[in-house]
């Protein structure tokens, strides 16, 4: 992701893995990142990639 800039979508990850992934990131040392839930239940998928422009 940081690399490539590809966004990257898990499959298969119940609401409480997506959430400690969001939790995760919104670490300063992964400001360059940004999550977001794609889907609805049950086939909800967790999406990560380079962040927006932020200002």
């Amino acid at each position: 992701m940081r690399t490539s800039g590809r966004e990257y979508e898990f499959p298969d990850l119940s609401a409480a893995e997506r959430r400690q992934i969001h939790t995760l990131l919104k670490d300063p040392a992964y400001a360059d990142l940004e999550t977001f839930s794609r889907g609805k239940e049950p086939d909800r998928r967790l999406v990560i990639r380079r962040a927006s422009s932020r200002p």
